[in-house]
């Protein structure tokens, strides 16, 4: 008996005892908290929570295989199209461990508690953030994540476009519905500080981005879509430009990864850039160490060089790569620096969609000819080239 009532005492504060009072629970969570967990849910759609899962995922599959780098690291060969089971599996737990709970949390709390505006803009933020997921591997979990069941359903990749298009159509209009205004998130909205306005013109932007992937599976819906965004207005600016404002506490993960030399330059994004003497190279990549001269053109110093994608082992080895070619720009090799901000959609992109739509017969407002030029502008004037 003894034993009993002291079992029983020792429980009867098992929750308060064992509760930190210094931590958010969810029971805690109010409007002014609820700012803090929004801040990490972009946060964390972007850099996944931690440097490995955007690493393995990021920075060592897309970026290679958009080749805008290639390995020099003599073990690592995804930029041959060798998949790494291990390294993908650090992303996928990356996203759904960090990410996905913090965007369900957003968009359920402020659906409940009838906060209009910042659930439309996190429902947004879910089709941004969820988009890249299953264009990166197809079916995935979507609709049944965080069910709280062992097991979690995946949705086909045509079920989950089909809900993005409805979810960007619901949250449009009540953007729409709310021009002018201002989120109460505040400064925890790292992409717009609360504009209304500017979340309104990403959303279409990325409702075009989506419809012009669809557009050899769904042609119709498609152009119904695209011309759609481009009547509610997409982004034409540059100061209307969407980004993911990096800090210290939330640094852009290239700038600890480009400290390991595990990749450079590729020698496409050479030929093009030094084809065209772009002068935006000095904005994505650094001199080399030990430049090549012998292949620039006449009068022309070019003092940033690439490297073929696929080398093997023994050439990685032995060719001294890492000296040879071009790191990422000075500002992405600042060791405990916030970095640059990470870029989410911008006035260039939704020209390019514009004249590809265009090319289609869509209705996009212009011609294909006239968006390609602008958008060829527009970029060059966000990095200072203006004219």
């Amino acid at each position: 008996i003894h034993v009993l009532l002291f079992y029983s005492g020792c429980t009867d504060r098992f929750d308060e005892i064992n509760t930190n009072p210094k931590s958010i629970t969810v029971d805690g969570l109010d409007q002014a908290s609820y700012g803090l967990v929004v801040k990490k849910a972009f946060y964390s759609a972007v850099f996944y929570g931690d440097v490995m899962p955007f690493l393995r995922g990021h920075a060592a599959f897309t970026d290679l295989y958009a080749n805008y780098q290639a390995h020099t690291h003599p073990d690592f060969f995804s930029d041959s199209f060798v998949l790494n089971g291990a390294w993908l599996d650090v992303f996928f737990k990356g996203f759904y461990s960090n990410a996905a709970p913090q965007i369900k949390y957003v968009e359920d709390f402020a659906t409940q508690n009838n906060y209009a505006i910042e659930a439309a803009m996190m429902k947004v933020w879910k089709v941004y953030a969820y988009h890249k997921i299953t264009d990166f591997w197809g079916p995935i979990p979507y609709s049944s994540f965080g069910n709280g069941a062992k097991k979690v359903a995946y949705d086909s990749q045509e079920a989950i476009y089909q809900d993005f298009f409805n979810i960007l159509g619901e949250s449009i209009e009540v953007l729409k519905a709310n021009v002018g205004k201002t989120s109460f998130l505040g400064a925890n909205d790292v992409v717009y500080g609360g504009n209304v306005d500017q979340w309104l013109k990403l959303a279409n932007t990325l409702r075009l981005r989506l419809a012009m992937r669809v557009k050899y599976v769904a042609p119709e819906l498609a152009k119904m879509h695209a011309e759609q965004a481009v009547a509610d207005g997409v982004i034409e600016d540059n100061a209307d430009n969407g980004y993911v404002k990096s800090s210290i506490d939330w640094p852009n993960p290239y700038n600890t990864i480009t400290q390991w030399s595990d990749f450079r330059m590729s020698a496409d994004m050479e030929s093009m850039l030094k084809g065209y003497l772009d002068p935006r190279v000095a904005n994505y990549y650094s001199e080399a160490a030990q430049p090549d001269p012998t292949d620039d053109p006449t009068g022309v110093v070019f003092n940033y060089e690439g490297i073929r994608n696929g080398q093997s082992k023994s050439d990685k080895q032995g060719q001294g790569f890492n000296a040879k070619a071009s790191n990422m720009a000075p500002p992405y090799l600042m060791v405990g620096n916030k970095g640059p901000d990470w870029q989410l959609l911008r006035a260039a992109e939704a020209c390019f969609l514009r004249a590809e739509g265009a090319l289609e017969g869509w209705n996009m407002g212009g011609t294909a000819e006239e968006f390609y030029n602008k958008g060829i502008l527009m970029s060059l004037a966000e990095y200072g080239y203006a004219g």
